[in-house]
């Protein structure tokens, strides 16, 4: 790397370092609402499982026993907070209310100062994912179905962050129409839902029908929850798993495609002045 090209890079430990402290500078409350959303979480999960496998009188469904339910889920419900990292609504606010201004003049390119921010969100919240699952392990065990390794540990990380990637660029897409409708916060709700039934983080992929399974394979959403968390879990196979990863690498190029293209048709008419 050359020195100029360094001196290009030099903000983006900074801005990284940044946006952590501001994540932990009230550390008390940051903790107090991952545990409470993550009790929350399986709370459920487990009375609603329980009862189906009660119901269901099996010990396998969707080729998950009911321990190795629970850790699907408790993973999953890590993974889609290290992939939808971001807030919602921060660059749709920022073209209503003029503020983008400030980074436009800024000598760094808008997008990628904004995925730090995101990036840093991610970092930390990939942190309490293996902390939480590490503790699970030790107070439960592991599923004999399940391969967890420091290889799918590192490799389901590296997903989930690759996933995070796509899941930005699909919501800046949406907030970037904010250049032409009044509000489009219905439509980033929308996604976040959609994503989260579509993508496995509401029910395992395995559950749908064969036919409804095909056809996710070709659209993004799998690929945003169940791919890093089945990865994370051992699930996969090699050749799975690279089918999987150059989908979401293609996605997430025609997601930045797109960006660029509806960025600078929106800077055209773009005011600076808000509403």
């Amino acid at each position: 790397m050359s020195g100029a090209q360094a001196t290009r890079l030099g903000w983006v430990p900074h801005v990284f370092s940044l946006e952590l402290r501001k994540l932990v500078a009230y550390r008390a409350d940051f903790w107090a609402g991952f545990l409470g959303s993550l009790v929350a979480t399986l709370g459920i999960a487990y009375f609603l499982w329980q009862a189906i496998f009660e119901e269901r009188g099996g010990t396998v469904i969707g080729g998950y026993t009911f321990h190795g339910m629970m850790l699907y889920y408790l993973v999953v419900a890590l993974v889609a907070k290290v992939v939808q990292a971001q807030e919602l609504g921060v660059l749709a606010q920022d073209i209503y209310q003029g503020t983008l201004n400030r980074y436009l003049v800024y000598p760094v390119p808008f997008f990628v100062y904004k995925f730090i921010e995101t990036f840093a969100h991610a970092a930390l919240f990939s942190l309490q994912l293996v902390l939480t699952v590490g503790l699970f392990a030790l107070l439960f065990g592991l599923p004999p179905t399940h391969g967890i390794t420091p290889t799918t540990v590192l490799a389901g990380l590296v997903t989930a962050l690759l996933a995070g990637y796509l899941y930005y660029s699909l919501t800046v897409l949406i907030e970037l129409s904010a250049f032409w409708a009044d509000n489009v916060w219905s439509l980033l709700v929308m996604l976040r839902l959609s994503t989260s039934l579509l993508g496995g983080a509401l029910l395992p992929l395995s559950l749908f029908p064969e036919g409804a399974r095909e056809a996710l394979s070709w659209l993004p959403f799998e690929y945003l929850f169940s791919f890093p968390a089945r990865t994370f879990l051992g699930e996969l196979g090699l050749a799975e798993w690279l089918r999987s990863a150059g989908m979401l690498v293609i996605w997430a190029i025609l997601s930045s495609l797109a960006i660029r293209l509806l960025w600078r048709r929106g800077l055209r008419q773009y005011t600076g002045v808000g509403i």
